[in-house]
């Protein structure tokens, strides 16, 4: 990295040129290993604005760098396990010490995986973008999929309705797309399912429609007994 260092200012604060750092870092090897809180009811939703305070009087360097990496960044903890690319070109990290901005592109290798309602997906193509020279926000785009396979209700079920669920397999995709500020995620099944259907699935083992024949009194035992919602 190189500093350079701008000429006596004699006073006037006003026509002061900051010190600016620039060069580039070459990474060696990279793991993220801290556990992740996330919250599904978060999706879709919209943020409160914040008011950021900024004093550009209170700068003292600006910036210009480029990242690049002998290898893949991973990222090994509670919700995945996944190896991300840095563009040939690099990541740039650009601004000042007050409004840090990154730009730049990732690309997330095939077959990574993570957890989405307490199921592994296994990543089919992933890509994150960082375009603002005054801030870090990821713009991402990640497709995934899983196979979802549920067994038939056991010949000693007590409920007519748990023994009317049926053996089942399905495709399960995920495309989750945005930023930090709108996350989506929209989801889709072969066989063909709604959004809803799908969610319940996940969660509760069981398709909208199977769960109205449930009497409220067997919905618990017979949902835990499905796919353990107890844990999720």
């Amino acid at each position: 990295l190189r500093i350079q260092l701008a000429p006596p200012d004699f006073g006037d604060s006003a026509k002061k040129t900051l010190p600016h750092v620039t060069g580039e870092v070459l990474v060696k090897s990279f793991a993220y290993t801290r556990p992740f809180g996330f919250s599904v009811n978060e999706l879709g939703r919209t943020k409160r604005t914040e008011v950021e305070v900024y004093d550009p009087a209170l700068d003292s360097m600006t910036m210009d760098i480029r990242v690049r990496s002998l290898q893949p960044l991973e990222i090994r903890n509670n919700l995945a396990d996944l190896q991300i690319k840095i563009d040939p070109a690099g990541l740039v990290i650009s601004g000042t010490n007050q409004r840090t901005g990154l730009r730049g592109n990732l690309d997330v290798e095939k077959g990574g995986k993570f957890s989405f309602l307490s199921h592994g997906f296994s990543v089919k193509q992933g890509s994150i973008r960082f375009d603002d020279a005054t801030r870090i926000n990821p713009n991402f785009d990640v497709l995934a999929e899983t196979e979802y396979k549920r067994l038939g209700a056991g010949a000693n079920t007590a409920s007519t309705a748990q023994n009317s669920r049926v053996a089942g397999q399905w495709r399960i995709g995920l495309h989750a797309y945005g930023d930090l500020d709108n996350i989506r995620i929209d989801k889709t099944s072969d066989p063909p399912l709604s959004d809803e259907d799908i969610t319940l699935l996940l969660i509760l083992g069981l398709t909208r429609a199977e769960l109205s024949q449930f009497q409220p009194g067997d919905l618990i035992s017979a949902a835990t007994s499905v796919s353990g919602v107890d844990r999720a």
